[in-house]
């Protein structure tokens, strides 16, 4: 949490020029209210898999944001295919039918269910 609420304000503070700045500032703050949701409703592990599930993702993007500063071709068109594949399995797949249906069948079964 200290690392977004770092980040969110550094991006307050020094990246209002930026392009992305409205992502990057929609992205802390979610991620910001994850942690202390999920904290606060002690669901702290359920949280953790979904922010690794997500920075997971994040870091080949990470990699192609370098590329294209560089302008280096190769590298940026070779990261993009793995940004879009890391993507889309760790986010579009995984995550709704990994994650998300073995919470629910858990919740489901549980003892403590209402």
């Amino acid at each position: 949490m200290a690392y977004h609420s770092y980040e969110l304000i550094y991006t307050l503070m020094y990246q209002r020029h930026s392009r992305d700045f409205s992502e990057y500032l929609l992205h802390h703050i979610v991620t910001i209210m994850l942690i202390v949701i999920t904290y606060s409703s002690n669901w702290l592990p359920v949280g953790s898999v979904i922010m690794l599930l997500h920075e997971a993702a994040d870091v080949p993007l990470a990699l192609f944001k370098m590329a294209v500063e560089m302008w280096k071709d190769v590298y940026m068109f070779s990261l993009y295919g793995i940004v879009l594949v890391a993507w889309i399995y760790m986010r579009i797949f995984f995550f709704p039918y990994g994650c998300i249906r073995l919470i629910y069948e858990e919740s489901i079964s549980s003892d403590n269910a209402m």
